[in-house]
């Protein structure tokens, strides 16, 4: 019915998992909510005779989960404490007065590469965005030759594929960037232009 725990050394034994939910007196009930999304709600519960009492009124969003699907996972935490830096093999930063944000995405950018590469590459562009923050590039297509055609913009992905960054790329809308003749947008879509 389940799968094997990868961490099998780490299991409780029904006993242990009786002694954990008998000191406790609160936990995260998960559910199959409404369309079959995740519901998962905080709660207060007693644990007695073999069962679990969960604080509850008697109708709403969950009692609606728990009458419309029996399964359910129901998480008590018993221990909380950190592992010291030495065991853990993890380092840990002083952030006092920084600030933690996702990756930031720059949507225009210019790498120069191909053909402008003295001034710019796509590994020194990405260096450089990555020690701004930044974790995802877009970028534009007026190179040398410019990204007008599926083999051009296969070598600026592949290339960026090498970065510790996600580099994604623009194709023109015209062949050379001369204003006439559309290039295959289908083709540059399908291999992976993000935008024109």
């Amino acid at each position: 019915m389940f799968r094997p725990m990868r961490r099998f050394k780490q299991a409780l034994s029904p006993e242990e998992c009786r002694a954990v939910l008998e000191r406790g007196t609160s936990g995260v009930l998960a559910l199959a909510g409404d369309g079959g999304w995740p519901y998962a709600v905080p709660l207060s519960y007693v644990y007695a005779d073999g069962k679990l009492y969960f604080h509850s009124a008697k109708s709403g969003h969950k009692v609606d989960a728990i009458r419309s699907c029996p399964r359910a996972s129901f998480c008590v935490i018993d221990q909380d404490h950190i592992v010291p830096e030495e065991a853990s093999g993890l380092t840990i930063l002083d952030a006092k007065g920084l600030t933690a944000i996702p990756g930031l995405v720059d949507a225009h950018v210019h790498f120069r590469d191909p053909g402008f590469t003295w001034k710019e590459d796509i590994e020194s562009g990405a260096r450089a965005a990555a020690a701004g923050g930044v974790t995802t590039v877009v970028l534009m297509a007026n190179t040398k030759p410019c990204v007008d055609n599926v083999d051009t913009l296969r070598y600026v992905l592949e290339k960026g594929e090498k970065t510790p960054i996600h580099v994604e790329t623009c194709a023109n809308v015209t062949l050379g960037m001369k204003g006439k003749e559309l290039v295959d947008m289908k083709a540059l879509h399908a291999a992976g232009a993000a935008g024109f």
